[in-house]
């Protein structure tokens, strides 16, 4: 069994393609088969050697390898000038000569008559010379009887007949293969038995089955994924509502969502997490929601993949990327979050944080030489309250046991004493020691900082505000 993912590098790996991409490689390991990298740079003018790097770096973070060196279209002209040449000899296609202007015509005419606008096959069969100066496609020459059959492993039995189809151009007048064309020629010479990919290449799977018949390729297997929806937004990037209030949801497309999987990886999003929830995108692990890709290989089933569209959920993602995160060890997200941090503050932050991203923010003033900002500590620390705040920060310092407890003991009785409410001198303890006015148990975090690092930031948060103070 040899499956592709054949994406091509006009733009960063989509979320669309990430799953198609995902779903190739589970089957293929799933089948003990081989999975394959095309890249499809046919079209000059778009291709960027920039993309095909995001793309290949893309699936290498989701650990996508392919079994083979990927294989680059631009780099095959003479396999797809000898096939031409095959099926021109053979009477499979044909040199059409029909310019820009005459096709023009011919569409706006039947779309008059409220016809289907498709080519007339006026080059088909014709006996005339070829005209002076003018350039030609070359065309399949689709069969004019019968039908072309697929059995999707999806969706089940797809037949059109053949009078429906057109003969497509396989060849540009500048001697480039179409995608319909090398997708059939490398798919043949790749040796693909399972072609899977997203139900909108449907009826390009119609016609290739032609084109693969006449250059007497073996009958491929087919699945065709379900589309991603996602919410609708306006231009305003507001979500769209309808009538009974319910949500909209369109095609997927960049002003929807973050389609680029960089986008994902540079906010912080874990690749376990990204392969667990692409692939729910239409598949059901039916023993639990939260699983690696090494599970995904063993028990994914393209025949259990979905008819109906899925609907992209990013609060969907961020849930599934907290599991992920927080069955990592402590050590590990250190890392990944490049904060050397007590075991219990990762703990603490993991509960918070959803991504490592935000995980960085939880675990940033826990840095012994985290810069942290003051203005909120002058907001919560007026000049008639400093005192007793100096008075707690010398009571913390003489404690034997700094427990987050203890420490929680300390603050209530020394609002007691000062006639205040617990807040007002928590608050100042919060925002000196992290700078922000949310945060989990200040004393818990207080314990986790230790007595030294704590003293260090109420004195200078407290000689801060003083100086602040002070006239010029």
């Amino acid at each position: 069994m040899r499956t592709r993912f054949a994406p091509s590098p006009t733009g960063g790996l989509h979320l669309g393609g990430a799953r198609t991409a995902l779903y190739c490689w589970a089957h293929a390991r799933r089948c003990r088969g081989e999975f394959l990298l095309r890249i499809e740079d046919t079209d000059q003018s778009r291709s960027r050697p920039e993309f095909e790097r995001s793309i290949i770096e893309s699936l290498e973070w989701l650990g996508l390898q392919p079994d083979e060196e990927p294989l680059r279209q631009s780099q095959r002209g003479e396999h797809y000038q000898a096939a031409a040449e095959q099926l021109l000899e053979e009477g499979h296609a044909y040199r059409c000569y029909a310019t820009v202007e005459e096709l023009t015509q011919l569409r706006n005419e039947q779309i008059a008559r409220g016809e289907k606008p498709r080519y007339d096959r006026r080059w088909r069969d014709s006996s005339d010379p070829a005209p002076a100066g003018r350039s030609h496609v070359l065309r399949f020459a689709t069969p004019l009887e019968g039908s072309a059959v697929i059995d999707d492993v999806i969706r089940g039995r797809v037949e059109v007949a053949n009078r429906e189809l057109d003969d497509p151009v396989i060849v540009r007048a500048d001697g480039s293969p179409t995608y319909n064309f090398a997708c059939v020629v490398d798919d043949l010479a790749c040796q693909i038995t399972d072609v899977i990919r997203g139900e909108d290449h449907l009826s390009n799977s119609l016609r290739q089955l032609h084109i693969a018949s006449a250059l007497g390729a073996k009958p491929v297997r087919h699945a065709h994924l379900p589309l991603i929806m996602a919410a609708a937004v306006d231009d305003d990037g507001q979500l769209r509502i309808d009538e009974a209030g319910n949500t909209i949801y369109e095609k997927m497309s960049k002003r929807n969502c973050a389609v680029d999987l960089a986008v994902w990886r540079e906010e912080g999003y874990l690749p376990e997490a990204m392969i667990n929830y692409l692939a729910q995108l239409g598949w059901t692990n039916s023993e639990r929601e939260v699983y690696g890709s090494k599970e995904l290989s063993e028990k994914f089933e393209l025949a259990r993949v979905h008819k109906s569209a899925a609907r992209f959920d990013p609060e969907r993602l961020k849930w599934l990327n907290r599991q992920h995160l927080r069955s990592l060890p402590a050590a590990e997200i250190s890392r990944l979050a490049g904060v050397a941090a007590p075991d219990a503050a990762i703990e603490l932050a993991c509960e918070q944080a959803h991504t490592i991203t935000e995980l960085q923010t939880e675990l940033s003033y826990f840095s012994e030489d985290a810069q942290i900002p003051l203005a909120a500590f002058a907001k919560h620390a007026p000049q008639e309250r400093r005192a007793a705040i100096a008075q707690f920060a010398g009571k913390l310092a003489g404690l034997e046991s700094f427990s987050a407890d203890a420490i929680k003991k300390e603050l209530t009785a020394c609002c007691q004493s000062q006639q205040l409410k617990f807040r007002q001198l928590a608050m100042p303890l919060r925002t000196a020691l992290t700078g922000r006015e949310n945060t989990p148990d200040i004393c818990l975090i207080a314990s986790l900082l230790g007595k030294s690092q704590v003293g260090l930031r109420l004195q200078r948060a407290l000689q801060s505000a003083t100086e602040g103070a002070q006239p010029d």
